[in-house]
């Protein structure tokens, strides 16, 4: 009994700020790569583990199954999705494009 209550307190409990947008975005990450093409799995899999990456940071020890079934199974989660999705294609296009820029400055780098 007391688990299980300890459990309910650990995904009740307020989220570090940003936590939430980056678990949406995880799941809409989630729900499009197994239909994705297979020349974009890996820009998918590199955003996946970005979110996971700066959840890790904001809340050590973070549960993502049990914080995603809470956000999936919310009335309301399908709508938060569908509303996000903007935002973290965007997000992705960003660090994308900051990826592409380093990766182009280490190749000339290496050219000299």
């Amino acid at each position: 009994m007391w688990i299980a209550l300890a459990l309910i307190q650990a995904v009740s409990a307020p989220l570090p700020a940003g936590v939430e947008d980056d678990l949406t975005c995880l799941a809409i990450i989630a729900a499009t790569a197994n239909k994705a093409p297979p020349q974009e799995q890996s820009g998918l899999q590199g955003g996946f583990m970005y979110f996971m990456g700066r959840i890790d940071h904001a809340a050590p020890g973070f549960d993502y199954p049990a914080h995603l079934v809470r956000l999936i199974d919310d009335a309301e989660g399908n709508t938060k999705i569908q509303a996000a999705r903007p935002r973290c294609v965007a997000k992705l296009r960003e660090i994308s494009g900051s990826l592409a820029k380093w990766g182009e400055h280490l190749q000339k780098r290496n050219q000299k």
